[in-house]
């Protein structure tokens, strides 16, 4: 997998963080307990099934190194200590391919939601949606206590749709609702559209959030068994001077 300097500057802290962790590489993996923590396989939740996964895979992953560290075949220390970065390098990235495959589509997911979200404020029917604007008006003008009236009217005389929609259609400012009001009558919209829609997009949100972590909990876990920076200063030192 081609690494690009973001990519390249988070498995660096993650190196950073091994090494003032731990002056010695660890003689045993880490725990299943301890990665499933990291990659956050125990939060309930959208994306639990993938980041379990995830940590199975880490697991695996912590397991082949510490046997490769142990591994006397692989020849003298320099040679195994390129050996495993080697090993983790290409079994790390395959791992992290899969989380950027991942977020790739909770974000295309994410703003499919969006644009739903946003669809279930405007008015549903056309002569509502042409009238949106003079209704705005109309309420920006009252008092809060004949706005109130206004609309609690409507609601026995079914003419509450259009007084709603044209009010969630615009911020709260344009038709002098409180933006408390303004927003319960945005929930009141979004599920009558799809109850989904009220808790969605934090439900999106909090998976990117976990799948952020998640990445990070593979770094950190892989760069406490395998020390990179001595691997790369070794590979340079037999390449020899540029």
């Amino acid at each position: 997998m081609f690494k690009d300097a973001e990519t390249e500057q988070a498995d660096q802290r993650a190196r950073e963080r091994a090494q003032q962790r731990h002056g010695d590489r660890p003689a045993e993996p880490p725990t299943a307990a301890l990665i499933e923590e990291r990659t956050r396989a125990g939060i309930e939740g959208r994306g639990q099934d993938f980041r379990a996964d995830i940590a199975k895979s880490t697991e695996g992953l912590a397991d082949a190194v510490t046997r490769a560290l142990r591994n006397p075949a692989l020849g003298n220390e320099a040679q195994q200590a390129m050996h495993v970065a080697a090993l983790a390098t290409q079994r790390q990235n395959e791992i992290l391919a899969r989380t950027d495959v991942r977020r790739e589509a909770v974000a295309k997911q994410r703003a499919t939601v969006a644009a739903q979200v946003a669809a279930a404020y405007q008015p549903r029917d056309p002569v509502h949606a042409a009238q949106a604007a003079e209704i705005r008006t109309m309420l920006r003008g009252m008092t809060d206590a004949e706005r109130d009236r206004v609309l609690n009217a409507a609601k026995e005389t079914g003419d509450y749709p259009a007084l709603m929609y044209s009010i969630t259609s615009a911020p709260s400012a344009l038709s002098g609702v409180s933006p408390g009001q303004h927003h319960e009558m945005r929930r009141v919209a979004l599920a009558v559209a799809n109850p989904e829609l009220l808790t969605l997009p934090e439900d999106i949100d909090q998976e990117l959030k976990l799948l952020d972590e998640c990445e990070e909990g593979v770094r950190t876990t892989i760069a406490e068994l395998v020390d990179f920076n001595k691997a790369d200063a070794l590979r340079q030192l037999m390449d020899g001077p540029a």
